[in-house]
């Protein structure tokens, strides 16, 4: 194999890693499993979020992450109601030895009554920055934008 080869061959494992990283997250997030969104995020990891009215929310940290996104879930469980983002092409950037990844992501609210029918539905733009931490992608910062949204609030 020649060096070229190799260093593509490198770049895009490095490449799938970033995105198997976003999306092991994401989905984590959406099945509220706590230790696997855990070990995708850095410690120092900042996330910001457009929200309803426009708003912004920014957490700073994994922990202070991770305690909102329960606390989201387990309010909108007690009202039976579940989330599943469904992430679109993913485009990776390079910057030295970090990674920037960009994506369209739609998210549906539905009950678990009737998961054919969502009561709610947004798309957003997500960027999200990565750095590798001894030796695995962690994802160390994301920054949301709400783009639509249609159906009930949530």
């Amino acid at each position: 194999m020649t060096k070229i080869n190799g260093e593509r061959i490198a770049l895009l494992e490095a490449e799938n890693a970033v995105r198997r990283t976003v999306g092991t997250m994401v989905r984590a997030l959406d099945e509220g499993d706590w230790q696997v969104a855990r070990e995708c995020l850095s410690q120092k990891c900042t996330g910001s979020a457009r929200v309803e009215g426009g708003r912004r929310a920014e957490l700073r940290g994994a922990e202070a992450l991770l305690a909102a996104a329960e606390g989201l879930t387990h309010e909108r469980e007690g009202r039976g109601i579940r989330t599943t983002h469904v992430l679109g092409e993913m485009l990776v950037k390079w910057n030295g030895r970090q990674a920037q990844l960009y994506t369209f992501q739609t998210a549906y609210l539905y009950s678990v009554a009737d998961i054919a029918a969502p009561k709610s539905r947004s798309g957003s733009h997500g960027r999200y920055s990565l750095e590798q931490e001894n030796g695995t992608w962690k994802v160390v910062a994301f920054d949301i934008d709400r783009v639509w949204a249609e159906g009930e609030p949530y």
